[in-house]
């Protein structure tokens, strides 16, 4: 009697187990932080180039093949993982822009205080970049002193590149999300290139 009843219990389990495993895979619900990251576009092999908390979520810039992507990984009750945002870094040309200069992204979405959840990055293989700031001033009078920039924008964001790229995530007001201009800035403190 206790033979069978053990079975059955197992039985039951192994297909709860089962069940479990097939849902969180086509969900987008992982077991583990690096599950949620590989199980999600561009759904390959990669390397994570940069990693920082900020509250309850992970910021981590995912290096593929393909480009590198921003990504944005949060729990879920406590045993769970699930990617929020994700947007691939790519370059922009401009006037100063030469190859390698800089790669960029945001990605923003509305959360429930009415505030957009906004995730930056950036990524440069230029050693004469060590930080990136990014603002939302007009680029048209793009001015080349850091203070007058702060002055003129609602968002004046520093990022320091480690080992060459940077990301940070910021809760911002609807007005003051988008239209963001990122400069590549040398130790001196001089703006290297300019891009939006």
């Amino acid at each position: 009697m206790y033979r069978k009843i053990l079975g059955w219990s197992i039985a039951l389990i192994a297909v709860l187990m089962l069940i479990t495993y097939f849902l969180m895979n086509n969900s987008g619900f992982y077991i583990t932080e690096d599950r949620a990251l590989r199980g999600s576009y561009p759904y390959t092999e990669g390397e994570v180039v940069f990693k920082k908390a900020y509250k309850d979520k992970n910021i981590i810039v995912w290096k593929t093949p393909s480009g590198s992507f921003a990504k944005v990984i949060e729990p879920m009750w406590g045993i769970f993982y699930y990617v929020s945002q994700s947007a691939q870094l790519s370059p922009i040309r401009s006037m100063t822009w030469r190859e390698g200069d800089l790669e960029r992204t945001w990605s923003a979405s509305l959360n429930s205080n009415e505030k957009y959840e906004t995730v930056l990055a950036a990524r440069s293989d230029n050693p004469e970049i060590k930080r990136v700031v990014v603002s939302n001033d007009n680029i048209d009078n793009a001015s080349e002193d850091l203070e007058e920039i702060k002055k003129n924008s609602t968002v004046f964001i520093e990022l320091k590149l480690e080992n060459g790229t940077a990301a940070s995530w910021v809760e911002l007001d609807p007005q003051n999300t988008g239209e963001f201009v990122f400069r590549g800035i040398n130790e001196k403190g001089k703006i290297v290139t300019l891009v939006r």
